[in-house]
């Protein structure tokens, strides 16, 4: 289930203290209204009630989703993967057909469960981030982010969509699912599915790929 839990915030702007709600955990079966304001970045936040700063509140969240048989785990710090390594570990045995993530920002957070409910697979989906990124490299440009944003038809073509950000803007990239994103899932099949043999708590990212090219 959903876990709620009261905190004394301390207003990084002011210093007002004040009690707040936050959400340690939320199954997105049981509470689908905890989804759609975690997707709209408005979950784990409050409004000061001394000086009206939105403020984020940085803390670990655990997303279940029961149906699609995965958990995402946000954690910001180092103590706070200690922790987790130690309180998580039980869950892999339990659960063992479930797909276990790391990630280190709301927003990439965010980015797995679309990944996730368009049924790819994240470390696929990596894989095209980083050959977009040499892609924009090459072209002496310097992003700050790649994020995958969703699937969409264009021209009667099932796409992978993808937002490049840059310092003063973002520019969007589509890529073919049957062109690009399978072709790539073939060529590392094998890999993919050793990978899947030692089952454990991924942090699917750039670092994860040299595991695997």
């Amino acid at each position: 289930m959903s876990n709620e839990i009261t905190l004394d915030a301390v207003c990084p702007n002011c210093g007002f203290h004040q009690e707040v709600q936050y959400w340690g955990s939320v199954n997105s079966d049981l509470n689908p209204e905890l989804k759609v304001r975690l997707m709209e970045g408005e979950l784990n936040s409050y409004t000061c009630r001394q000086c009206s700063e939105v403020i984020q509140l940085g803390v670990a969240t655990l997303y279940h989703d029961m149906t699609r048989a995965y958990m995402i785990y946000l954690l910001h710090d180092q103590e706070q993967h200690k922790q987790a390594e130690k309180d998580l570990a039980g869950f892999i045995a339990m659960l063992p057909h479930y797909r276990f993530r790391f990630v280190d920002q709301e927003i990439h957070l965010i980015e797995k469960i679309r990944i996730f409910e368009d049924d790819l697979d994240d470390r696929v989906v990596e894989l095209i981030k980083m050959l977009i990124l040499n892609q924009v490299l090459e072209a002496g440009q310097s992003p700050n982010l790649v994020l995958y944003s969703g699937s969409s038809e264009a021209e009667g073509e099932s796409t992978c969509d993808f937002i490049v950000r840059f310092q003063d803007h973002s520019e969007r990239f589509q890529v073919s699912l049957k062109d690009s994103y399978e072709p790539l899932r073939q060529e590392f099949k094998e890999a993919l599915e050793r990978d899947e043999l030692n089952k454990r708590w991924l942090r699917v990212d750039s670092d994860y790929l040299l595991t695997l090219v």
